[in-house]
């Protein structure tokens, strides 16, 4: 038996401007159990939560101050079963609550104008089995194939609007309103995924590998920004905004030199995304707890190789990568209210074409190390406001094609 927690806490402040507090909070208790020689069981239960709240004092007629918190809830059971030398199946099941906390948007400071608003809260429920069979039938060959089933239902209280079919998701053309009582489902979305594997000993110091992985995600990551700030919220799949889903193979050579100390490793990989979530132009999730008003859902893809070289057991190590890779997006519903830059593709906000990272470790002494990083990027990149309009005195803005600047 085991037992787990932590606790952190960081205050952040970018001068006048905006204050951050941010904290995580994890526990996890594990039983393990043998059954028999060949079967063992792990039972855990993991709680954790993620707080932050933020004062943007930027402009004083629109300060604002908030409070998030999201916590999640987990019960898991994972069994291993040992059925020969060259056969071993895992297997099990999970059940995960996700409860998310949005918080109110409220004015800072007696010269805000702004109008406050209840974001809502929100949860959900997810639930899977699983089995994955790892099988070796030569010593020089391992197979692993394995398939994961998840249902998932976002759970009331929550108002559901309904809108006009043929017209922009708008509450300027809701149809109906539906109200959810408390742990009612919303919504049933059933997800099943497959993942295989092959890998391949060329000789004693090499091998290849051969993967797929299809995967589901209920849990999005509202950002509007190409920077991740310690205030950027989650939001759950819902009746609007439904799971994503991806397909993704790769393909990679591993090699070790023993009289070097060497580790080389090349890795291509190819990636297709159905339901990724983009925010409309100019669109933030703080002013409206209705987020499909907000945000799109589009598909990307992402593809890529990846080069590793690393040195160990040396007095001078550390490693040194490399990565080209692509993350593209489009969003094209067929009309101009159901599409982000005129249906036309565009980077992702993870879209950073060359990365090279380097990490050197000199070991002066058994007592001693000196370490040193660096990390070099380029091709990122960010959509410029161009103009501004006026209506009835509030400012509005126009934006160049989606990412159409690069930054170096």
């Amino acid at each position: 038996m085991s037992f787990f927690y932590y606790h952190s806490f960081d205050h952040f402040r970018l001068s006048t401007i905006d204050d951050y507090n941010y904290s995580n909070n994890g526990a996890s208790l594990d039983i393990s159990h043998n059954f028999t020689n060949s079967l063992r069981g792990d039972f855990t239960l993991i709680a954790s939560q993620y707080t932050f709240s933020t004062v943007d004092k930027e402009q004083l007629s629109s300060a604002y101050q908030q409070a998030y918190k999201m916590g999640q809830y987990e019960v898991r059971a994972d069994f291993t079963k040992t059925i020969s030398n060259y056969n071993t199946l895992n297997f099990g099941g999970d059940a995960v609550m996700y409860k998310l906390d949005r918080g109110n948007v409220i004015p800072y400071g007696t010269k805000s104008l702004l109008i406050p608003v209840a974001l809502g809260k929100e949860q959900g429920l997810a639930a899977s089995l699983y089995a994955t069979d790892i099988y070796n039938p030569l010593p020089i060959l391992s197979i692993m194939a394995g398939f994961r089933f998840t249902i998932f239902s976002p759970l009331g209280p929550s108002t559901v609007y309904h809108y006009t079919p043929g017209m922009p998701i708008d509450l300027r053309y809701v149809s109906d309103t539906v109200i959810y009582g408390k742990n009612v489902p919303i919504h049933w979305y059933s997800e099943p995924d497959i993942r295989a594997a092959v890998k391949f000993q060329t000789d004693e110091n090499g091998s290849i590998k051969l993967a797929f992985n299809q995967m589901h995600q209920n849990l999005f990551m509202l950002n509007n920004t190409i920077a991740i700030s310690p205030n950027v919220q989650w939001k759950l799949a819902d009746y609007h905004i439904h799971p994503s889903r991806s397909n993704q193979i790769s393909f990679g050579v591993f090699r070790t030199m023993p009289k070097s100390g060497l580790e080389v490793s090349v890795e291509v990989y190819y990636k297709q995304e159905s339901g990724s979530p983009e925010f409309k132009d100019g669109a933030s999730f703080l002013n409206s707890p209705n987020v499909e008003t907000v945000v799109l859902q589009g598909n990307e893809k992402g593809y890529g190789v990846e080069i590793l070289i690393k040195r160990t057991n040396r007095k001078l190590e550390g490693w040194l990568t490399y990565t080209y890779s692509r993350s593209l997006v489009t969003v094209n519903g067929g009309k101009s209210w159901n599409s982000i830059n005129n249906g036309k593709t565009y980077p992702s906000n993870y879209d950073i074409p060359n990365v090279a990272n380097l990490v050197l470790n000199y070991h002066l002494s058994r007592r001693v190390t000196f370490s040193t990083i660096m990390t070099y990027q380029t091709g990122k990149t960010i959509t410029y406001p161009v103009s501004v309009y006026y209506v009835d005195g509030e400012p509005y803005l126009d934006y160049s094609k989606r990412k159409n600047k690069n930054l170096k």
